[in-house]
């Protein structure tokens, strides 16, 4: 996913040569502005290891490689995302934004110790905190962005019915990289493709014996958004 990602960026920014010569002097984009989008996003939950308690209850000690329960993990989100713009005499745009979503981006894998256990990741929501910086070309604003992303998590295993496990909130870091178009003087769409990656985090998780276990979890995925928004 990561290759991806820099692969949409160098691919984006080869293209300022070729769009220089698009007619007209750029628009403003300097303001306010708000909007929704929706995006599919796709990735893993791959270093989810197993943990289990010491003798002494208070010390753990992990179980080995063999209870790696790595899974893939995909679903919908949308949300809104309001920030500020300011564009510089020579066309350079900065600006700061923030965007909030609900959905459900989860998945599944089977314990390799036991496979009448599944485990389980379902993130419910997340948000972002971002700078961004573009080039104002025409009606065209490419542009790379940079900030720290947060979102809740449930991480459970289950077995004969039963869950165990608990919810998480998850922090980390969100480089993406888009294309917004201003369709009149303030409506602007946006195409996006932002990546996700959030710090390992423990859960309380063991069917046998719940809060006498734990697995530690990363969760990353990839982002398509498409979005709408308004600028004042």
């Amino acid at each position: 996913m990561k290759r991806l990602f820099f692969t949409f960026a160098v691919l984006a920014f080869s293209l300022f040569p070729i769009t220089s010569f698009a007619a007209g002097p750029a628009y403003n984009w300097t303001g306010f502005y708000m909007g929704l989008h929706g995006f599919y996003g796709a990735g893993n939950n791959d270093d989810w290891d197993d943990y289990e308690s010491g003798s002494s209850g208070t010390s753990w000690r992990c179980v080995g490689t063999s209870l790696r329960a790595d899974h893939d993990i995909d679903g919908w989100m949308g949300g809104a995302f309001v920030g500020y713009n300011y564009q510089f005499p020579f066309n350079l745009v900065v600006g700061i934004e923030t965007d909030i979503n609900t959905g459900k981006i989860s998945g599944s894998g089977r314990a390799p110790d036991d496979p009448t256990i599944t485990v389980n990741t379902e993130m419910s929501w997340v948000g972002s905190t971002r700078f961004r910086v573009g080039y104002a070309i025409y009606r065209f604003l490419p542009y790379l962005a940079m900030g720290v992303t947060y979102g809740e998590a449930d991480i459970y295993e289950k077995v004969g019915g039963i869950k165990y496990g608990e919810k998480n909130t998850y922090f980390g870091w969100n480089p993406a990289i888009g294309l917004e178009f201003m369709i009149v003087r303030n409506l602007i769409a946006r195409a996006e493709f932002a990546y996700y990656s959030f710090d390992t985090e423990r859960s309380n998780v063991d069917p046998r014996a719940p809060g006498t276990g734990e697995v530690d979890t990363k969760i990353r995925f990839g982002a398509f958004k498409l979005g709408l928004c308004w600028k004042f």
